[in-house]
């Protein structure tokens, strides 16, 4: 049941990011024009576009770690006080290594389709609109 969870989600987290980042992408395709005009090889631009989507992935990571761990301090001062239980929920450093090392892996997973687009982007017609 685990690993189930663990594929669907991590397969909704790759759709999601790719499907974001396709967007800004798309949205922004003149700046990586620009890029290309002023002499950025498409190998930089690549690496560009890698960076900027596994940046994307690690800060939706570092936020979900921190919310998480927000909840979980919420959740164990509420049981505290309604139920009685110290410490219903712990949030060991384990966790936190294996959320951040998900985040990596969502963001690795989800660069082949902003890559794509960015290979795609015609420098000279795109900056003639």
């Amino acid at each position: 049941m685990a690993l189930a969870a663990t594929l669907v989600a991590g397969g909704i987290g790759v759709a999601f990011v790719a499907t974001m980042m396709g967007l800004e992408l798309t949205a922004g395709r003149q700046e990586l024009a620009i890029l290309g005009a002023v002499g950025f090889s498409v190998r930089a631009r690549v690496i560009v576009v890698m960076a900027e989507t596994i940046t994307v992935a690690v800060l939706g990571g570092v936020l979900g770690v921190s919310l998480g761990s927000v909840g979980v301090v919420g959740l164990n001062v509420a049981i505290a006080e309604f139920v009685g239980v110290a410490t219903l929920a712990t949030l060991t450093p384990g966790i936190i290594l294996y959320a951040l090392a998900t985040a990596v892996t969502v963001g690795v997973l989800a660069t082949p389709y902003p890559l794509y687009l960015a290979t795609q982007t015609d420098v000279l017609a795109t900056l003639t609109r």
